[in-house]
Order: structure tokens, then sequence, then C-alpha cells
């Protein structure tokens, strides 16, 4: 496993990190994490070398610090980085906050975090995290040892981040990089200006939630044609490894194939040339032209006030624009029931939370326009 080393950054990190955002489940309920499969992987991957593990508090319907309190805190303290969040968007005060962090100390079973960060930062959160002073406070508990690297997730546009980052001073900085988001939501910019300024960069989405392990069949086969052994998921992560300055590459990996891909990955020789980027630049432009809804089942909309199963509902039709099958679109629509897209009420409330920035009410119109008026696949 790589460790690269960056000023400042007293506890390394390995270069393949495990978010613990997606982990096994025992059903379609994200709160009922399966525990024995979570644990082989949690040991898995501490054997292959993995040592930086990350959880947030809303992160499988808050069920996620749970897991690490009773998963990864039974491996010595030592074998482990752990990084968490602070759910700014639910902050009501900087009482609150401290009331949050103190929660997320027990619910974890540790006395200290490794890496913590303001979570999911746009200008909107940024303004909250000003308000109410959330950056000093947190330097005071770095001061005490209750944290021990201190950064923000970001998702916004780059001169925001760059207004941002300038403002304080912080040990590293978390963005949404990939080989699809680095045209999509100029993350080169963002990237670029934290290389230039000597800002560890820790990426997540680095597979945008599995979206880039599960291409358009046009773009598949320009993969295969190049590599018939290698995973889609694994020219992602190569894109990402490639990068200078990236510290640590976030996967949120739900099984043991997953998760021993991704360590095949990043332990072999994972360099690209320029005929590898000229194919993920064909790749990307492949992807941009099928159609398919940006999300990546974050599940940051849920829940939807009004009933609609939003990720689902996207994951729906993009399943439909990637195989043309009617009929399976069909039937997975109807199995939504009351969860489809036609209870929503453009209220948008869920757009304000979308880290992907998607136009939630207006691309819910999709699955719903073509399972109301292609109605020969469905009877």
């Amino acid at each position: 496993m790589e460790y690269r080393q960056f000023p400042g950054i007293d506890y390394t990190p390995s270069l393949l990190g495990f978010g613990l955002m997606r982990l096994p489940l025992n059903s379609d309920d994200t709160a009922d994490i399966n525990y024995e499969l979570g644990y082989e992987m949690i040991k898995y991957a501490l054997d292959s070398g993995i040592n930086y593990f990350d959880t947030a508090y809303m992160y499988h319907s808050d069920q996620s610090e749970i897991f690490v309190g009773k998963v990864l805190t039974t491996f010595p303290r030592s074998d482990y980085l752990l990084a968490d969040k602070l759910p700014v968007y639910r902050v009501e005060s900087l009482d609150h906050a401290k009331e949050i962090f103190a929660e997320q100390l027990k619910k974890c079973n540790v006395d200290y975090f490794d890496y913590y960060l303001l979570h999911s930062l746009d200008r909107f959160t940024m303004e909250k995290a000003d308000k109410f002073g959330l950056y000093d406070w947190l330097c005071e508990y770095k001061e005490q040892g209750l944290i021990r690297q201190l950064g923000y997730s970001f998702h916004d546009t780059p001169d925001i981040l760059e207004r941002y980052t300038a403002k304080h001073e912080w040990d590293f900085v978390q963005i949404q990089l990939n080989y699809l988001d680095w045209e999509l939501q100029n993350a080169k910019r963002s990237y670029q200006y934290l290389l230039d300024h000597g800002i560890p960069v820790i990426v997540m989405e680095p597979i945008r939630g599995g979206a880039l392990a599960k291409l358009p069949e046009s773009a598949s086969k320009k993969l295969l044609q190049r590599d018939k052994m290698a995973s889609e998921a694994s020219w992602a992560l190569r894109y990402v490894a490639s990068l200078p300055g990236v510290m640590t590459i976030l996967s949120g990996m739900s099984d043991m194939a997953q998760l021993k891909d991704n360590i095949k990955t990043i332990t072999g020789d994972y360099g690209l040339s320029r005929q590898d980027y000229e194919l993920l630049d064909q790749v990307r432009q492949l992807y941009m032209e099928s159609g398919r809804v940006p999300c990546t089942v974050c599940h940051y909309c849920m829940p939807c006030p009004f009933g609609v199963n939003i990720p689902e509902s996207f994951a729906v039709y993009n399943r439909y624009v990637d195989t043309d099958d009617a009929k399976r679109f069909c039937q997975e629509y109807n199995a939504l029931g009351e969860q489809q897209p036609k209870a929503c009420t453009q209220c948008k409330e869920c757009e304000e939370k979308c880290p992907q920035k998607i136009e939630i009410s207006a691309e819910l119109k999709k699955p719903r326009q073509f399972f109301e008026f292609t109605t020969a696949p469905c009877d």
C-alpha cells in the first residue's frame, strides 16, 4: 500500500481510504448494515495496509458512526486513522455543534479524531459555519488533542473553494474528483488551486458513487477493447491515483469483491499513458451523451417530504438509458409504488441538499414522462 508524505501531516493515511458510506447491507434499508461482512471487510482492509477510514454523522441513516464504534474500534487504535465530519447543515448553534461532536466521539467509541471535517460545505453552509465560529472552535479542539488534522469537504464551484480555503489555515481539503467531474464540475480548477497552494487533497467520489463502475455500453466497450481484464472502476481509481497532491482516495465499498479490486488497482502499476488519457476523454464524452442523470445515490436529498424515492427513481431511469430495456424499466418504476416521481411537488427542498447540484425536480420528469407516455412496454 502506498503512503504519500505531505508537510504538516504527521499521521499519514494510505492512498486508498475506506469510505464508510456504502457498507454492505442486509436489506434495502440503508440503516440495516451487515455487521458480519462489514467486519470481514474492515479486517481485510487493515491487513492489506489501508489505515484511513471515513465516516460521517448522517451516513447509513446515522448508523455509520455506530458501526465504527462496534467494529472498527475492536482493532488497536494505532492501526487506523479515523475521519469524521460535523454536519454543518444540521447545526443550530455553537453549543449544538459541541453536543454533536461529543455525541460523535461516544458513538465512535474514541477519544479523538485523526481527521475532522466541516461536512459538505457550499456557499450557504460556509456562511453558517462563520456565523457560529465553527472554525475557531475546532482549532481549539485541535490544540486540546481532540482533533489531529482539520479540513473540510466541499461541494460548490471552484471560486467558492478558493475564497474559503484562503480564509483559514487548513491541513487538507476533500473534493469530489474523477475523470467525469474533471470537466463536468471543473474539478481540475479546484484540484489545481489546492496543488498550487500545497494543500493535501483527499478525493471523494472517485468512481462517482459507482456510476463509473457501470458505464453505458458504448463507453464500457471502449475500455474492454483496451484491457479485457481491468474493471471499469479500476480505470477511475487509476485516473485519480495518478494525480500528484492527492493524499487519500476514498472509496465506498459495499462488498469484498470491490474492496479486493480497489486494493489490486492501487497496489499495482496504476500509471496512465497518453493513450489512456485520450481513451478516458472518449469515455467521458460517451457518458455525457448517454442522457444519464448524474446522481451518485448519496441519499443527501432524502427523505423527500412528499415520499419520492429520488435516488432509486434516477437509478431506474439510468438503468433504462444503459440497457434500453423498456419492459424492465416499467417493472422497476411500478415497484416504486407511492414513491414514484409523480408525488413530486417541485418544492425543491432536495435541490438545496444535493452535492451534485442536480435540478432534481426537473430531472424527475424524465422517468415520469417516459413511464406515462411510453405505455406499450408497460402493458
